[in-house]
């Protein structure tokens, strides 16, 4: 089987379905104590679909719109990394604006950002729509790197300024703004929303830094030692909080009012994402010190289960209130698995370790995967649930 894996996937693109179209999944349901009970047999459909690469060793997919198209990373044979999309099963070479690139982004409307090589010293952040890849600028200095992008096509990120300090920028339409570093020398851009807000984190010299929120050129400070992380479409931000040494907590930030999430018992939380119903994903310690997996929504924290073997670790939470997640094995194998409605399903791999990181809302994640057990070659993967 691993050597059959090897060679469909050196031929290009292809896709199977596990254990023949349909699997037949013993799910657990996990209670607020972590225990696993008894829940009844689903029947779902997993396809693994291998998205194929530039003829390199070493490619990943690393987002994934509404659509189903995917954008990633592949080397090519002489081992140079070129940006790519994927759409309708093609995979599509993104171009360059000189030398290697990398794509990192994609919104509903098929726009790409990404990180290109202008010259051999000097990176460059780039949008792509339909096959044109156009150098979005610097704030003076060079040296920029997008962040995100929405699909009012504005892309945040970090940029030198010409005095060579990294602040955060928002560009839309060929123009690049400094959204500024007021009491700091560096500052960054970690999400964007529909509505334009940005979060991100601004540092000084002997400072933990402090998270910052920016809409329409007024920025808010969120405190020192508060970095956000997301914000959704209500405009409520999470972060992760690191002002009490040895104990941090997960925090939810809203008009102004700043929510400390609690815990599981134990003296610490961490979040990971939130989606648009206010849903938040992330992990706690518990009263006997292990890390357990929580889901938040308003006001309470429910216990997934834990984050060891037998349990998950989270990753990207959809507006269905889906959780994708890894999964590592006794042996060693990790793989992703998507939390449903209180049941955890294994989505298998092209062969050997994988790791998935964004789910979309119609049940499609992206990742990569080795196509066989300990393998240094590595595709890009689509898994779709229905």
């Amino acid at each position: 089987m691993k050597g059959l894996a090897a060679k469909l996937a050196r031929l290009g693109t292809f896709s199977f379905t596990l254990l023949s179209l349909i699997l037949l999944i013993e799910t657990e349901s996990w209670g607020r104590d972590g225990a696993s009970v008894p829940s009844e047999r689903r029947i779902l459909s997993v396809s693994v679909q291998d998205l194929g690469t530039f003829g390199g060793l070493y490619s990943w997919a690393s987002d994934i719109n509404d659509k189903g198209q995917v954008v990633g990373t592949s080397q090519t044979s002489t081992g140079a990394s070129r940006g790519f999309i994927w759409q309708n099963g093609v995979l599509t070479d993104l171009g360059t604006l000189g030398y290697a690139t990398t794509a990192g982004h994609i919104n509903n409307k098929g726009q790409v950002v990404g990180v290109s090589k202008a010259s051999a010293t000097v990176t460059s952040a780039f949008i792509w729509q339909d096959g044109v890849m156009t150098d979005i600028g610097s704030l003076g200095g060079g040296g920029t790197s997008p962040a995100d992008i929405n699909d009012k096509g504005q892309v945040i990120g970090t940029s030198r300024t010409s005095q060579g300090a990294m602040h955060a920028f928002i560009w839309q339409e060929g123009v690049m703004t400094d959204l500024g570093t007021p009491d700091g020398v560096y500052s960054t851009a970690q999400d964007i929303n529909e509505h334009g807000q940005v979060i991100g984190q601004i540092a000084s010299p002997g400072s933990t830094g402090h998270g910052y929120i920016w809409h329409d050129g007024i920025m808010t400070d969120l405190g020192e030692g508060f970095y956000p992380e997301r914000i959704n479409e209500k405009g409520q931000v999470i972060i992760r909080e690191f002002a009490s040494f040895g104990n941090p907590h997960g925090f939810l930030w809203q008009d102004g009012v700043m929510t400390d999430l609690g815990t599981l018992g134990g003296n610490e939380s961490d979040v990971i994402d939130i989606n648009d119903k206010g849903q938040v994903v992330g992990h706690s310690m518990t009263t006997s010190g292990e890390m357990h997996v929580f889901i938040w929504h308003n006001g309470v924290m429910t216990d997934l289960g834990t984050t060891q073997i037998g349990g998950f670790y989270p990753r990207d939470i959809n507006d269905k209130g889906e959780i994708l997640g890894v999964r590592s094995q006794a042996s060693g194998i990790v793989q992703p698995v998507l939390w449903q409605k209180g049941t955890i399903t294994e989505l298998g791999t092209l062969g050997g370790e994988c790791n998935a990181h964004v789910l979309n809302n119609h049940g499609q994640a992206v990742g990569s995967s080795q196509i066989y057990a300990n393998s240094y070659e590595r595709h890009p993967v689509v898994w779709t649930i229905k």
